[in-house]
């Protein structure tokens, strides 16, 4: 019985062809199917923008979602364009700030970054060329600094009463001998003993502020900071 049923709708088909007024019904109908399946796509799109520009930190989520349902497409490029302009600002504003930065550490107190490390240089060489030999003369007379020089003085003061005792004057004596009384008066102002000098491990990091102030000279004037 199906089968007659079908067999009688075809044959009522190919007896009544579509009139101009169903095609016309039909083609509205896909077009309107076309236009929906278009606006689909630019929401999807414009969800896709918003919710990435989300994910980079330019808009809070619930935002995104807003976009996705009720913006249209040249709202959400429009947004897009605002977002990337004020990303662009942000990065404008970090620039300025290192800049600002590395000028302030070019110059402090009134002493350049260049004549600091210089100086650093100047230190670091001083004290390994004296004072770490004179310390390498005091440690095996004394552990304390300040009794190993005096030990030298009396040294000098003994050499300078026999050559006398015998006629002989040597003004160079009196001038080694002031000298080991300078340096002992001076011992108070240094930062660590006098014998501590001649130790290797400490004596490796006297060259430490020279590196540093090289290594953030380099990092200035290369603006990697």
């Amino acid at each position: 019985m199906s089968r007659s049923i079908v067999n009688n709708d075809e044959s009522e088909n190919a007896n009544n062809p579509p009139t101009t007024g169903d095609v016309i019904q039909m083609v509205d109908a896909r077009e309107a199917n076309r236009q929906t399946r278009r606006q689909a796509i630019l929401s999807g799109l414009a969800g896709l923008v918003a919710g990435g520009l989300a994910g980079l930190g330019w808009l809070k989520w619930p935002t995104a979602v807003t976009w996705a349902g009720d913006v249209t497409p040249q709202q959400a490029h429009e947004r897009t364009l605002a977002a990337t302009r004020s990303q662009s600002g942000a990065a404008t504003a970090t620039a300025n700030e290192r800049q600002r930065i590395t000028g302030e550490l070019l110059t402090q107190g009134g002493v350049t970054l260049d004549h600091a490390k210089q100086a650093a240089t100047e230190t670091a060489t001083s004290v390994t060329s004296l004072v770490v030999p004179l310390a390498q003369v005091t440690v095996p007379l004394s552990s304390d600094g300040s009794q190993a020089l005096q030990q030298l003085i009396n040294s000098v003061t003994s050499a300078q009463l026999i050559l006398k005792q015998n006629g002989v004057s040597i003004a160079n004596l009196e001038t080694i001998r002031q000298l080991f009384l300078t340096w002992q008066g001076n011992l108070a102002q240094l930062p660590i003993n006098l014998n501590a000098y001649a130790d290797a491990a400490t004596s490796s990091h006297f060259p430490d502020a020279q590196t540093y102030l090289t290594a953030l000279e380099t990092a200035v004037n290369g603006k990697t900071l």
